[in-house]
């Protein structure tokens, strides 16, 4: 049933810094990059690779590498 949600009529919409990331294996990928394309504000992208065990949904396996880049990602956003 997720697939019929989008935020593509509303992603022009969003202005703050806006982090998106997906796993690579998992089986609801797809969606990350195409909301990135879609955002005008400040934004990064990062997909998360299964060589590095975060390939799962939700990085599942090493939670400690999104966080790490996410944080870093955050920052210098809230050090603004």
């Amino acid at each position: 049933m997720f697939q019929a949600y989008s935020l593509a009529d509303v992603a022009r919409n969003i202005q703050c810094p806006t982090f998106v990331d997906e796993a690579e294996n998992d089986r609801r990928r797809g969606g990350g990059k195409d909301l990135y394309n879609a955002l005008q504000c400040p934004k990064e992208y990062v997909l998360f690779a299964a060589s590095e065990g975060a390939g799962e949904h939700c990085e599942a396996g090493a939670r400690e590498v999104f966080f790490q880049r996410m944080f870093d990602w955050l920052d210098p956003i809230l050090g603004q």
